[in-house]
């Protein structure tokens, strides 16, 4: 049975500064990674996937989640109803 290795470029640590509580360190890889990664590009008007991805995109949201990331969703503002997403935390790649 093969092993799944994680290519360097997706595999990053990161230091999360919450509103409220001291800063900790997480580490994210694959698909986690690019998704972290665009929501920090989008800053602080968020982002809502558009590619039809958008399912995909909610189970990366919640892997975030799960790691202690404050992340807000966005109210629909179309009538598809897309699902959005901005940080709610400070996010740095660690040092």
């Amino acid at each position: 049975m093969a092993q799944h290795k994680h290519k360097s470029w997706d595999r990053r640590s990161w230091t999360v500064t919450p509103a409220q509580g001291e800063p900790f360190t997480v580490a994210t890889s694959e698909g986690a990674t690019w998704a972290l990664r665009a929501l920090i590009s989008a800053g602080h008007e968020g982002l809502r996937p558009t590619d039809g991805a958008s399912g995909r995109f909610c189970l990366l949201i919640g892997k975030l989640r799960d790691l202690g990331m404050s992340i807000d969703d966005l109210p629909a503002e179309d009538e598809d109803g897309r699902a959005g997403f901005k940080l709610a935390c400070k996010v740095e790649q660690a040092r």
